[in-house]
């Protein structure tokens, strides 16, 4: 026992101070977000040969290295769970504040005011000349108009707000890719030079932790530390640069954006694809964001097929159709676009509506009917572009509903009670043919049965997404337990190690200095 001795014991003491170093950052980190547990590997020193005899001497231990104890196959399914629980999630808040829109489950929500404004017309039917039936009558269509109003202009400002969240979505991602990009050339340059850089790992990973909720991603690590990142498919991050988002006009003039990428001003998203979980493509937070507010306010004009994949413009054309029925139904009964012939009010006034376009005139000043043009939004009757006639406002006697002049005649009101119990108005492109009050409870259910499917998703992602978190943590989080062990075992070695290399001292200064 010699020198040889004392630098195996020695080379103790220090693989035991490195592992309670480590221990140490583990459990000074125990509650740092994204931080991955350390662990010291040791190996054996190379043993050396004794003279000119094949014996050799072992010279002790050294840190092999300080690695992270991570599973990469939970962090990519982490991951891809994780994203398909943000698309979901954004689906069940959109179909949540939609649902708070039209008040389903309220006295005061639009099924209400439609079942109101029916009553209406059955008292006007017994009682058409009575001025107090007709002020009710005017005031459910006030209360129709204002609602439909109110509902639409809500739809059209989340849309708007989903535009500015698809935005900050945007400029989230961008931000994300830097510091991502800016990670890998820190780990690349630390690693090539024989350090560790598992502070940088911790950080990268969950910055691809939060990308993977905001766009669907696949990557890869490649050999010098850096990961390479596909955004859709497309190349986000590579070793050697980025590509960044910027925003477009969906359509020209439009007040709507989309992303694409700044390079080649390819489309980030294909909004044309339809979604569906077996293609494994509802992944992520601003496709979802994207799929929810379409490419453009509907109407009833709107062709069902360019908006098969939105929800709010669906919605929108849905209840817009169910609107501009009722409305264009009751006035071309009394106000036939004819512009002659029709029924009359109890001062002899004819042809005025109780819907009216808010700057379009149902005549021309020839008495010629002014047709609605779907390239011109102005023309419509739609539930954004519809107001009470002020004419039967101020004066209930102008309300035109007597066939033949007589002032108790019904008919008008009958005709209008009739067709409202038609199933005259299609539903899911013409799926299902209702009346009015059908069509609106089934356009109800529908929202609330794609909230439920919304919720239901979202409710499994976050289940199956907390369990692989959970055994990630169980794998890379600090336990103190497990920590607490290791520093015992680490100041015992140590200990031991110090004892040896006292005990080698005093021989060789028994040697040197007494002998």
């Amino acid at each position: 026992m010699g020198i040889a001795s004392l630098i195996s014991a020695s080379s103790g003491l220090y693989v035991s101070q490195k592992g309670l170093q480590v221990t140490g950052q583990n459990i000074s980190n125990v509650s740092t977000a994204g931080y991955t547990r350390q662990q010291v590997t040791i190996q054996e020193k190379k043993c050396i040969n004794i003279g000119t005899t094949t014996m050799q001497v072992g010279t002790g231990a050294d840190v092999d290295e300080i690695r992270q104890i991570r599973d990469q196959f939970l962090d990519a399914s982490y991951r891809t769970e994780f994203g398909r629980y943000s698309f979901y999630e954004q689906q069940y808040n959109a179909i949540t504040e939609i649902e708070n829109i039209f008040s389903s489950d309220s006295d005061e929500g639009f099924g209400s005011t439609l079942s109101n404004y029916w009553s209406s017309l059955n008292e006007l039917s017994k009682n058409p000349e009575g001025l107090e039936t007709r002020a009710s009558f005017v005031q459910n269509a006030v209360l129709l108009v204002s609602e439909a109003n109110k509902i639409s202009e809500q739809l059209y400002e989340y849309q708007t707000n989903l535009n500015t969240k698809i935005k900050e979505t945007i400029k989230s991602i961008n931000g994300i890719t830097k510091e991502i990009y800016n990670l890998n050339e820190k780990i690349s340059l630390n690693e090539m030079s024989g350090d560790h850089a598992n502070d940088y790992r911790d950080q990268r990973n969950l910055l691809v932790d939060q990308l993977s909720g905001l766009i669907q991603i696949s990557y890869k690590e490649k050999p010098d530390g850096k990961i390479e990142i596909l955004a859709e498919g497309y190349p986000l991050i590579t070793s050697s640069s980025t590509s960044i988002m910027e925003y477009a006009q969906v359509s020209p003039m439009s007040p709507l954006i989309k992303a694409v990428w700044q390079e080649s001003k390819r489309d980030v998203i294909n909004t044309d694809k339809v979604i569906d979980s077996l293609n494994g493509n509802d992944s992520g937070q601003l496709k979802s964001l994207m799929y929810l507010r379409g490419e453009g306010e509907a109407n009833w004009t709107t062709n069902e097929a360019d908006i098969e994949n939105f929800t709010i413009p669906k919605i929108q054309k849905q209840f817009d159709t169910l609107v501009h029925d009722i409305v264009t139904m009751v006035n071309d009964i009394i106000a036939p676009q004819s512009g002659v012939g029709g029924p009359t009010g109890l001062d002899g006034s004819q042809n005025i509506e109780i819907f009216s376009r808010k700057n379009v005139d149902r005549y021309d000043s020839s008495g010629v009917y002014i047709p609605e043009d779907a390239l011109n939004p102005k023309t419509l009757y739609t539930s954004r572009n519809i107001e009470i006639n002020s004419k039967i406002v101020t004066d209930y006697n102008k309300i035109c509903l007597s066939a033949n002049g007589d002032v108790g005649d019904n008919s008008i009101v009958e005709e209008i009670i009739s067709r409202w119990d038609e199933d005259r108005i299609t539903l899911n492109n013409g799926e299902l043919k209702l009346n009015y009050s059908d069509y609106y409870s089934q356009f109800i259910t529908e929202i609330g049965t794609k909230g439920n499917e919304s919720i239901q998703y979202a409710e499994n992602q976050e289940v199956l997404v907390n369990q692989i978190e959970n055994k990630r943590n169980e794998i890379a989080g600090v336990s103190i337990d497990e920590e607490m062990t290791n520093i015992m075992k680490y100041q015992h070695a140590y200990n031991a190690s110090a004892r040896v290399v006292t005990m080698i001292d005093g021989m060789l200064d028994t040697i040197i200095n007494k002998m």
